[in-house]
């Protein structure tokens, strides 16, 4: 078994490297963007430029925005301490109170409502993996393994922007 996959597989089911915020280059890019504004004292021309164009009046809120998504940026699995581990999340206050290594081994998967904060992005995706890794285990799983996002193209794929394969 592939210790790795076991590793990047969230108590959950999703797999933490299809994350748009898992040591993702948009958030590098992010990164590049805000320091060579800051650089370029952009500020200044947003506030001349304001005369001109009032969308310019905007320039702040975008800074304030550019950061939030600098900050979603995650470094760790949550298995290791990352991602969803740094909030309260449900499952895996679930799972490590039962002692499980993911919510595949429980009884109550199915009818689980502590999926339901995942929804907007991911879907009914966690729930089905767990119920694939329960069926099937981890052999091969980066093969199975649904969608991250319900927007994502492929299912199984690596998200696009990670930049680990």
């Amino acid at each position: 078994m592939n210790k790795l996959l076991i590793e990047m597989t969230a108590y959950c089911g999703l797999f933490c490297r299809d994350c748009l915020r898992y040591e993702s280059e948009v958030i590098d890019k992010a990164k590049s963007l805000l320091s060579a504004l800051e650089e370029r004292k952009f500020d200044q021309y947003a506030e001349a430029k304001m005369q001109f164009d009032s969308s310019f009046e905007d320039y702040p809120l975008f800074i304030v925005l550019l950061k939030k998504i600098i900050a979603l940026e995650c470094k760790k699995s949550c298995r290791q301490g990352g991602g969803c581990s740094a909030f309260d999340c449900p499952i895996l206050k679930c799972c490590l109170e039962k002692q499980y290594e993911g919510c595949w081994q429980c009884e109550r998967l199915t009818d689980c409502d502590k999926f339901d904060f995942l929804k907007p992005f991911h879907g009914e995706n966690p729930q089905k993996n767990c119920i694939d890794l329960r069926n099937n285990g981890f052999d091969n799983f980066d093969l199975r393994k649904r969608a991250f996002y319900v927007w994502d193209e492929r299912p199984g794929m690596n998200y696009k922007n990670s930049k680990k394969p």
